[in-house]
């Protein structure tokens, strides 16, 4: 993008020059989205083992079915293949399957080439039919040249190293994403970038209550506020409460939109799908009372059912999907579900502090 002043009608054009909007698919989340995923950056940020990978390998499966080529940056080498088979689920079509390209950068710059190279470039290959897209994972596990150097060259890999490494990158985005993120948006490019939270220092007993209060509990989110602040969209992912062996609710809070009000909801993230659209229309039905579960019986219009058997029959009757998904979206500002679940959420966390509190006045 040479030009550095665009007129209103130059914007209008790039706009409607593609759908700036992608739709997911799931009601629930293009209702929180303000309409799906957009052609831009979306950061995605949370605690370990709250779903974000997933749901980023989720709005992957998304972008494939669109005819999109999704390159993943797993710069942490934590992937594991047998799960994003398992989500992505292309049902053998090559196609789609040769549109999922997996790359190991050793540091951000490396990244940053290929990104120059393979997507900003749209002309990169005769057969241009496809855009492009990437997911970059994750920003805590990503040094710079010069340290992925420093760190190849000693033998100890101190905190000091790491912290000095959280430091220089936040530096370097709030440089680099100025120009990034307005090319996303020009070339139409959806951008997901996987973010977490890292454990703060430990406060000391005597304070430790009062600097909590002060600045939180969760921890600090590497990159700075630069992502946050770039981002179009920011999403921040909470465990929720478990059940049993078929999985656990995730808390979506939506922090940032620029498409829409700030928003958030629960999501069932299951141990065998991960984010299934169908399933969490099931659980989400039963939190409102909609669907009446006996055990490991589903009940829905007079008619009882096993959960493969209910996933497979709202499937193949969109009329009886639309009617949960209805019900679903007509109850949503007074989300009983939702609110039980955060509530548990709340309680939780209250009774973490308590212990926490507890374990500091006995240390003193």
């Amino acid at each position: 993008m040479k030009k550095k002043i665009l007129k209103l009608s130059e914007i209008k054009k790039v706009v409607e020059k593609q759908d700036f909007l992608i739709p997911t698919g799931d009601i629930i989340l293009d209702y929180i989205l303000g309409g799906g995923l957009p052609c831009s950056l979306t950061v995605i940020t949370g605690t370990p083992g709250s779903g974000k990978t997933t749901l980023a390998l989720f709005f992957a499966k998304v972008l494939l079915q669109k005819n999109f080529e999704v390159w993943y940056f797993d710069i942490e080498k934590q992937l594991n293949p047998k799960w994003v088979l398992k989500i992505l689920d292309t049902k053998n079509e090559e196609q789609k399957e040769d549109n999922f390209i997996l790359c190991s950068p050793k540091h951000f710059e490396d990244m940053v080439f290929t990104i120059n190279k393979e997507i900003f470039n749209q002309k990169s290959k005769k057969d241009n039919d496809f855009r492009k897209a990437f997911i970059w994972d994750s920003v805590a596990g990503t040094p710079l040249k010069s340290e992925s150097e420093m760190i190849e060259r000693t033998t100890e890999k101190t905190d000091l190293l790491k912290e000095f490494s959280m430091t220089g990158l936040s530096r370097v985005l709030s440089i680099v994403l100025k120009d990034f993120v307005s090319k996303l948006t020009y070339l139409g490019i959806p951008s997901i970038v996987i973010n977490q939270f890292r454990q703060k220092v430990d406060f000391s007993p005597k304070f430790g209550k009062l600097l909590r209060s002060i600045f939180g509990e969760k921890g600090n989110a590497p990159g700075g506020f630069a992502l946050k602040h770039h981002a179009f969209i920011y999403i921040e992912t909470l465990r929720g409460p478990s059940e049993r062996d078929l999985g656990f609710w995730v808390i979506l809070r939506v922090l940032k939109n620029k498409q829409n009000k700030p928003m958030e909801t629960a999501y069932f993230f299951s141990y065998d799908y991960g984010f299934d659209t169908h399933l969490n229309l099931i659980k989400l039905a039963i939190k409102e009372e909609l669907i009446e579960k006996s055990g490991g019986w589903y009940k829905w219009e007079d008619k009882n059912f096993r959960i493969n058997e209910l996933i497979e029959y709202i499937i193949k009757n969109d009329e009886q999907k639309k009617k949960i998904e209805e019900f679903i979206l007509s109850k949503f500002d007074v989300f009983k579900g939702i609110k039980n679940i955060l509530e548990e959420r709340e309680e939780d966390e209250e009774i973490e502090g308590e212990k926490i509190i507890i374990e500091e006045e006995s240390n003193v």
